[in-house]
């Protein structure tokens, strides 16, 4: 009788862990997507390397990244067919310029056009204009000579990556961008940053270093929303007698440089030597 009772308990409890196990089972095969079953990422996550799968995929790719395929056909590509595309960068390809139709990508954010040294950046301009949700633009080590002061149009703009080119200047529109919080322009040869009366840009983090500047203009330094300016290795010697009067602290990095005479007193700026 004991065994009775322990052999029918066992397999009441074998049928009922089959009966869980073909549920599951059932689940998830009627699982919609993928990911659910394979952990694989999600569209947004997934960065797509080839531009043949990407345009076979259309609304479905969001980061696009074709680094060192000079022979890409850019000019040939239905542009309009990447409308969720946010993240796009093309380093090393050999660009001279970009396709007026990549101007169709209305939530590209994050642009990386770096280490094209034969860009033009007047006419890339002319297609970035139209974009009108970018945020980053990268366009470092393309010996670029000369920024246009129509780089102001690009209105929604937070951060701007110009190191490793042949700037001597910068254009005067681009201290008055609405939205640019980060500016490297270092590795240059800057002396001249047109700087108006005041900064308007609320910059937080801006570089300069490895420039020809040989002074800090006060209104770089009164920039209310600044918070990091780095100017190492440049050709300032001095930095005057006083700074303007800040609410919020500023580090200001001056290391490599042949500095004379003392730091101006501020309870505001934190100078940076070392």
């Amino acid at each position: 009788m004991i065994f009775e009772k322990l052999a029918h308990k066992a397999f009441g409890f074998s049928f009922a862990y089959l009966f869980l196990l073909v549920e599951h089972t059932a689940l998830i095969a009627q699982a919609k997507t993928p990911s659910m079953i394979l952990g694989e990422p999600r569209p947004e996550e997934m960065v797509y390397t080839s531009l043949s799968e990407a345009q076979s995929k259309g609304m479905e790719v969001y980061k696009l990244r074709l680094d060192y395929q000079s022979n890409a056909p850019l000019a040939e590509v239905a542009w309009e067919r990447f409308r969720n595309l946010r993240s796009l960068s093309l380093r090393h390809c050999r660009l001279s310029s970009l396709p007026l139709s990549m101007g169709q990508l209305p939530r590209l954010e994050v642009l990386n056009l770096g280490s094209n040294p034969e860009l033009d950046g007047v006419a890339l301009l002319e297609v970035l204009r139209h974009l009108p949700q970018l945020r980053h633009l990268i366009v470092d080590s393309c010996a670029l000579r000369y920024l246009p002061e129509t780089i102001s149009r690009l209105l929604p703009l937070r951060e701007l990556n110009v190191h490793g080119n042949r700037l001597y200047e910068l254009p005067a529109s681009l201290w008055e961008m609405p939205h640019l919080q980060n500016l490297d322009a270092s590795g240059n040869l800057i002396q001249n940053l047109r700087l108006p009366g005041e900064v308007q840009a609320p910059l937080r983090r801006v570089e300069l270093s490895v420039n020809l500047l040989d002074g800090i203009p006060g209104a770089l330094l009164a920039c209310p929303s600044l918070e990091k300016l780095y100017l190492d290795y440049t050709n300032i010697r001095e930095l005057g007698d006083s700074v303007p009067a800040r609410d919020r602290p500023l580090q200001v990095f001056l290391r490599g440089n042949d500095l004379r005479g003392t730091f101006p007193p501020s309870a505001s700026v934190i100078w940076q030597v070392e």
